[in-house]
């Protein structure tokens, strides 16, 4: 917010928290402020959403007391990933063992989590593709480029997203790093590195 100068700094930092306070706004995910739930749209929820092996995903919502995690069907995630951003909404409300479930389908990506996946190389059905390791993206990603690089099947590469997976399509990217075979010296670390998008260097 371009905020300069030390007595301008505390000045905004206790504006901000007196907002808190009264709840007119809310801390997000990664510091973000957000609106609360009350002030957004009706049956909509801001939150973060994580996607399982089976297709389906919840959203966790920003303000934990304003709403219970929302359960997203299988295909209706609107392209979403684990660890975005996003704003859901409510299309069913049901009862199970006394608790309230809502169901709903994402309408919007706010923001995204990540951009660079680590993966198997693979080939299915005569393209190349990216197994990615983790539950972040559990979808093959599309890989055109690999044809030409020589790299082998089976082995540990870093892709970079140039297109999100949609509804029906895959996402595709590129190969921006090979780190070896699976099993090799350092080739297991430099993968959680990029998966948990830790800081390659320190000092």
């Amino acid at each position: 917010m371009e905020v300069q100068g030390e007595e301008s700094y505390h000045a905004f930092r206790d504006a901000l928290r007196e907002l808190m306070h009264q709840g007119r706004v809310v801390l997000g995910a990664r510091g973000a402020i957000v609106l609360p739930m009350q002030k957004q749209a009706s049956k909509l929820i801001v939150g973060k959403y994580s996607q399982k092996r089976g297709g389906f995903g919840f959203v966790v919502p920003t303000d934990p007391s304003g709403h219970e995690d929302l359960y997203i069907p299988k295909g209706e995630h609107g392209g979403a990933i684990t660890g975005d951003m996003v704003r859901a909404q409510i299309t069913s409300r049901n009862q199970r063992d006394g608790k309230a479930l809502f169901e709903g389908r994402i309408v919007e990506i706010v923001e995204r989590s990540q951009k660079s996946f680590v993966g198997t190389l693979a080939k299915l059905h005569g393209e190349w593709v990216v197994m990615p390791d983790g539950n972040t993206l559990t979808e093959p990603i599309l890989t055109p480029d690999a044809a030409s690089r020589h790299i082998r099947v089976g082995t540990k590469v870093v892709v970079e997203l140039t297109t999100y997976p949609e509804t029906g399509e895959a996402a595709q990217g590129v190969i921006t790093e090979v780190l070896g075979q699976q099993g090799e010296k350092d080739v297991d670390l430099k993968s959680v590195i990029v998966q948990l998008n830790l800081p390659g260097e320190f000092p």
